[in-house]
């Protein structure tokens, strides 16, 4: 096993997946991705069922799962554990973050 250290990534060596018209992730870590959403874009993304998971939008303005608005920087939602899927659709080209894990109990 070797020591921790720092190992840094750069941004062209994260792969992207397209996840729909103007709509793409990219995984950060195990329970962490991020998603590009150009204006206009809208898709609906799949979290495990029973883990705790939010939304933290970076920049932009996006909507989730129709009323809830997030707008500006560094505003984050928290989703139920319950369901299994959010639907984001973005007003303006937008970046976000998804997070998600297992509760500790």
């Amino acid at each position: 096993m070797s020591q921790p250290r720092y190992q840094g990534i750069l941004n062209a060596a994260i792969p992207r997946v397209e996840l729909g018209q103007g709509i793409y992730g990219r995984v950060i870590a195990v329970n962490l991705f991020d998603v590009g959403m150009d204006a206009g874009a809208s898709g609906a993304l799949t979290l495990p069922a029973g883990h705790n998971s939010a939304v933290v939008l970076l920049r932009g303005e996006i909507t989730l799962n129709g009323p809830a608005t997030l707008k500006g920087a560094a505003q984050v939602a928290p989703l139920s554990v319950e369901g299994d899927s959010v639907l984001l659709d973005a007003a303006e080209e937008s970046l976000v973050l998804i997070l998600s894990g297992e509760p500790i109990n």
